[in-house]
């Protein structure tokens, strides 16, 4: 039988050899380090468009999940008996608003 390896432990440092420029290149390490750069363009309306993102964040963050004035409006309606649950307006009202959540 052949022989069973001892395990691998990742955390030890292992020497992977010496490295070596290529040939074809004369450029030291710090010569090419000094002439090379990486450069980033950003358009105007991608700058607009992240100020737009930044500003729609914020006013959502700062906006409740329930809108305290139609619910109040709605409550006293109930109350007061104008508000019928079963009417076609509000059926057609609540159908659009599950077939905009949907993006239909």
């Amino acid at each position: 039988m052949s022989e069973v390896s001892q395990p691998i432990d990742p955390r030890e440092p292992k020497r992977v050899g010496d490295r070596r420029p290529s040939d074809s290149t004369s450029e030291t390490a710090s010569d090419s380090a000094t002439s090379r750069s990486d450069s980033v363009n950003i358009s105007s309306d991608a700058r607009d468009t992240d100020a737009l993102r930044y500003k729609l964040t914020a006013e959502a963050a700062n906006t409740p999940d329930v809108r305290e004035d139609k619910v109040a409006d709605v409550k006293a309606r109930i109350a007061s008996g104008e508000f019928d649950a079963n009417s076609d307006e509000v059926k057609h009202a609540v159908a659009n608003g599950i077939l905009n959540q949907l993006g239909i």
